[in-house]
């Protein structure tokens, strides 16, 4: 299980609104992951304006994943306040892989612990290429 296809995307229409994340298409798994790196307080703002939701976040920490609905779709959303805290980078990855493997009734087990470690190589791979640009 190799990815095939990624790209970043900055601003589109969605839904009839603009939004500002980062994007992953995993296109072997028709999945979108959203990324973003911010304060806690931009997050939360992001979230209001993308998905019209109140975020879910209490108490001041370091990344989350959640997901999102946009019409009859499921997105999983990764937020990172520091890009160099390469754990909670890691970290909130793995929340993502968890959600789309399981989404396709894959669970962690010695047998399948390279599609989640193919996929979760491929997430932070992105996140660390793209926060470059």
């Amino acid at each position: 299980m190799r990815p095939t296809e990624s790209k970043e995307r900055t601003s589109c229409s969605m839904a009839k609104k603009q939004h500002i994340f980062n994007h992953i298409w995993l296109d072997w798994l028709k999945t979108n992951i959203y990324w973003i790196i911010c304060s806690q307080e931009e997050y939360k703002r992001r979230i209001k304006l993308e998905f019209g939701e109140t975020c879910k976040l209490k108490k001041s920490v370091g990344g989350r994943f959640e997901v999102y609905t946009n019409g009859d779709r499921d997105i999983g959303v990764i937020w990172i306040k520091s890009p160099r805290d390469l754990r909670v980078v890691a970290h909130e990855c793995f929340h993502a892989v968890h959600w789309i493997l399981a989404d396709r009734s894959i669970k962690l087990s010695y047998d399948s612990d390279e599609a989640f470690s193919y996929l979760l190589e491929h997430l932070i791979g992105e996140i660390l290429k793209l926060n470059k640009k």
